[in-house]
């Protein structure tokens, strides 16, 4: 079970105000959390628990600025898509994030997948497939997008797609189709 920050916070800040505590060793033990738990989470919930760190460390010290100490994590633009596409409501409307994102760069099937995973329909997912293919840049590594569809018939659905892609290639020249 995962311990929310804001609770850990709330258990935190009245200890450091109860009694002086030895500095060096909270610094040590907020620099463990930060490298065994904070890199697990994802991007929001990192922020929060730095900005939490940030503040224990503030009041450790006894300065009360709330001026960040440390850089803001850098956020990869695939952060930036699942962010989005989170908080857009409308399957078409994620799918318009979908397509922004890749009129700029390729993804991976493993990251698409966690795209698809946003989708509460099949029909949906197949339809950000659709839409990814063209660019997806490891069109063999099928697993992760056919792990995400649970109808039977949408996963044939969706291996249709994927080998009329296929074919498109070999028969454009992208790709050698194994004869057998």
């Amino acid at each position: 079970m995962r311990m929310p920050w804001f609770v850990l916070g709330t258990c935190l800040m009245p200890l450091l105000a109860a009694a002086p505590p030895d500095a060096a060793k909270v610094r040590r033990n907020l620099e463990s959390l930060e490298q065994l738990c904070i890199s697990r989470l994802d991007f929001s919930e990192r922020r929060q628990a730095l900005a939490l760190i940030d503040q224990i460390l503030a009041e450790l010290e006894g300065v009360d600025d709330r001026s960040p100490s440390r850089p803001a994590p850098k956020v990869t633009p695939f952060e930036t898509l699942m962010a989005e596409v989170k908080k857009t409501p409308f399957a078409s409307d994620r799918l318009k994030c979908l397509e922004t994102y890749l009129s700029a760069r390729r993804i991976g099937a493993t990251q698409l997948a966690q795209v698809m995973a946003l989708f509460s329909f099949d029909s949906e997912r197949i339809d950000c497939v659709k839409v990814a293919l063209p660019g997806l840049a490891d069109p063999d590594n099928v697993l992760p997008l056919l792990m995400q569809v649970s109808s039977t018939f949408q996963r044939e659905a969706l291996m249709r797609l994927m080998w009329e892609q296929r074919q498109t290639r070999a028969a454009a020249g992208t790709e050698r189709v194994p004869q057998g």
